[in-house]
């Protein structure tokens, strides 16, 4: 796996989510492997272009 880079966005009282960056091959950060993830985060894989927002509800991210 490599490394995840996190960008945090928003810091008002109302938005909390994280814009994260990876590539194709990097496992994104859910609840199940041990992150706490903020619902509304995005992920964008870097290499392909290809974006990503998560649904904390059910710890899953769908392509956006």
């Amino acid at each position: 796996m490599g490394d995840i880079s996190v960008v945090r966005t928003g810091g008002s009282s109302v938005d909390h989510s994280a814009d994260l960056r990876g590539i194709t091959t990097d496992t994104k950060p859910t609840a199940a492997n041990g992150y706490d993830v903020p619902h509304g985060s995005t992920w964008l894989n870097m290499d392909d272009g290809s974006a990503y927002m998560y649904n904390k509800n059910n710890d899953t991210w769908y392509e956006i």
